[in-house]
C-alpha cells in the first residue's frame, strides 16, 4: 500500500479529519502526513520486529577508519571482509576505551586488521548545519558534508590496510514516506496498525489521554504475534543458556 492509500484509509476510517488533505478527489496531504511519518517513528522506535534489524553493506578503501550508517538506531554487530574473502567480527569497546588504546589521530596509526570499533556521537556544540564532525585532535579536524540527524557512525582502529567490505547488522527505521508512491514496511505488511499509530499521534494534540492508550492498546494486540515470531525465531534451536 502506497502513502496516499494509507492517508486515504487514515482520513476514511481513522479520524474522519477530511480537513488533513486538500480533497476527497486526489487526497493529496494537507497535514495528514505529519501525523502518520510521526506514527511511523514512534513504531519503529517502540516496537521490536524482525524487520527492525537489517544489514548494511559499505566499501571501504585501505586506511579508512570510520563510517557513517544511514537511519541507524543501534548498531548489534560489525563484521568485515577483504578481497581473499576473509571474513571477521571486529571487537565492540566503548569510544573511551578504543581511545585508550589508540590514543592519537586514528589516521595516522600504522594500518593493520581491524580488531576494535566503537560507537560514534556524531554531535558537537555548536552544531554546525550541513557539517558532520568525525573526530577532532591538536589541529587536525576531520569533516563531512551531512545532516547529523540522518546517520549514526563508528570508528575502528587500526586502519584497515586493504580495501574491505564492512557490514554492519543494526537497528534501521524504516524509510521516510514523503512521495505519495513511497512504501515500506509498515505500509505493506500491516497499513492498519500505521494508520493506528497516526490517530493516536492526533489525539495527543487533543490532549486526549485515554484516546491515546486506546489506540496503543489496539496496536499492541496487532502486532503481538510479529513480537512472537521474533522471539520464536531467536530462540529456536536454542537448548541451553551460555555461561
Amino acid at each position: 500500500m502506497s502513502l496516499l492509500a494509507v492517508r486515504e484509509q487514515f482520513i476514511k476510517y481513522y479520524c474522519g479529519r477530511y480537513d488533513l488533505v486538500v480533497d476527497t478527489d486526489a487526497w493529496q496531504d494537507n497535514g495528514a502526513d505529519f501525523f502518520i511519518r510521526a506514527g511511523q517513528k514512534w513504531l519503529d522506535t517502540t516496537y521490536l520486529i524482525a524487520r527492525a534489524s537489517g544489514k548494511y553493506f559499505v566499501n571501504v578503501g585501505a586506511g579508512g577508519w570510520y563510517s557513517l550508517i544511514p537511519s541507524c538506531r543501534v548498531v548489534y554487530s560489525i563484521w568485515m571482509s577483504d578481497m581473499s574473502e576473509a571474513r571477521w567480527e571486529v571487537e565492540r569497546r566503548s569510544l573511551p576505551g578504543l581511545r585508550n588504546i589508540f590514543p592519537g589521530d586514528l589516521s595516522a596509526v600504522d594500518r593493520a586488521r581491524p580488531r576494535i570499533y566503537a560507537p560514534l556521537s556524531l554531535r558537537t556544540i555548536p552544531e554546525v548545519l550541513e557539517t558532520i564532525t568525525i573526530d577532532e585532535i591538536g589541529d587536525n579536524q576531520y569533516t563531512i558534508a551531512g545532516d547529523i540527524f540522518t546517520f549514526n557512525g563508528i570508528l575502528w582502529a587500526p586502519p584497515n590496510e586493504v580495501d574491505i567490505l564492512l557490514e554492519v547488522t543494526a537497528a534501521f527505521y524504516q524509510p521516510t514516506l514523503n512521495a505519495d508512491e513511497d512504501q515500506n514496511w509498515w505500509t505493506e505488511e500491516v497499513p492498519q496498525v500505521l494508520c493506528m499509530a497516526a490517530a493516536r499521534q492526533l489525539e495527543i494534540t487533543y490532549r486526549n489521554t485515554i484516546g491515546v492508550k486506546d489506540w496503543e492498546e489496539s496496536i499492541k494486540s496487532e502486532l503481538l504475534g510479529h513480537e512472537f515470531d521474533l522471539a520464536d525465531s531467536e530462540s529456536t534451536g536454542i537448548t541451553q543458556m551460555e555461561g
